[in-house]
């Protein structure tokens, strides 16, 4: 997560200055499969990374779409997993996509601040979900 924390905030910050309608499009049916897969882990764990990557591609820098390709890769390893069947509740799914929801609004208006403490916000949360399934 320490990665996403170094990268996230200044892909988003870059998606705002160069993302296309096309691109805020892609984002919103991206997030709205996110929203109807509220029931399923695996389904939303999908749509959530592929929210990211599509920020990622709005940034218009191949070099840190690789990176976030590369930080989705490692969510698909068996410790990932395990740790989403204990977060990824249902309650939980719905406040992730409240928040992608946030910082798709922000990228949607050009503010690039709110989108990249939207996006804070969101690995903070992330952040705090991993350290607490870790713990228990």
């Amino acid at each position: 997560i320490e990665a996403r924390f170094a990268v996230e905030p200044y892909t988003t910050r870059l998606a705002v200055l160069n993302a296309t309608r096309r691109d805020f499009d892609d984002m919103e049916t991206i997030l709205a499969r996110a929203e109807a897969s509220t029931g399923d882990k695996d389904a939303f764990s999908r749509w959530d990374s592929e929210f990211h990557l599509a920020i990622a591609r709005a940034s218009r820098n191949p070099l840190l779409v690789n990176v976030c390709r590369q930080i989705n890769d490692v969510r698909l390893h068996a410790q990932w997993d395990a740790m989403k069947e204990q977060i990824l509740t249902p309650v939980e799914i719905a406040e992730y996509n409240r928040q992608h929801r946030q910082v798709l609004k922000a990228l949607d208006q050009r503010d690039a601040q709110m989108a990249a403490a939207r996006i804070s916000e969101h690995l903070q949360k992330a952040r705090d979900d991993l350290l607490r399934a870790n713990s228990g």
